[in-house]
């Protein structure tokens, strides 16, 4: 008998490993509306940059605003957030010789940076309609990114999901 040497880390989000073996995550939410605009602060509580491990991980952060009813009538995205929301996606990006983006492992340099500093506190800002009186959002965490999904073939596999790690609300 010896004690255990294992790393727990954000795979086990992806495991059926005992609730209380999965670490805390180390976000801090907070959201607030302010007149139209939507205030999201994400604060890195940990001595790294997050999403950290595997350079292509990714942290989304996917919003949903409810009317009084209780019905949606906005999102900050549909399909893709890299594309229609960009500022809510935290990652890197690596591109190739000719300038474009591919999987880390066959980069020639990281492009652009929008993965949390260690500490580091950044607000999001959300032109939100009137109608919406109720946000509920998440910050959904990505180990393999959709390209590198399909690239492996992992399709169908658990790593292939994003999964949430921190939800909250604001209202109105």
């Amino acid at each position: 008998a010896h004690a255990s040497h294992s790393f727990v880390g954000p795979h086990h989000r992806w495991t059926p490993a005992e609730k209380d073996a999965r670490p805390p995550e180390p976000l801090e939410v907070a959201a607030a509306f302010e007149g139209g605009l939507l205030r999201v602060t994400l604060t890195n509580k940990s001595g790294h940059g997050w999403p950290s491990g595997f350079p292509a991980r990714m942290g989304i952060v996917k919003l949903v605003g409810l009317d009084a009813a209780g019905q949606p009538v906005w999102t900050n995205f549909e399909k893709n957030p890299v594309k229609e929301s960009p500022e809510s996606v935290l990652f890197a990006v690596f591109v190739d010789a000719a300038g474009k983006p591919t999987l880390p492992p066959f980069s020639v340099r990281k492009a652009r940076d929008q993965r949390l500093r260690a500490g580091e506190a950044r607000v999001l800002t959300y032109q939100v309609p009137a109608a919406v009186k109720t946000l509920k959002g998440k910050v959904l965490y990505r180990l393999v990114p959709p390209p590198a999904v399909k690239l492996f073939g992992l399709e169908g596999t658990p790593e292939a999901e994003a999964r949430p790690v921190i939800a909250f609300e604001a209202t109105r």
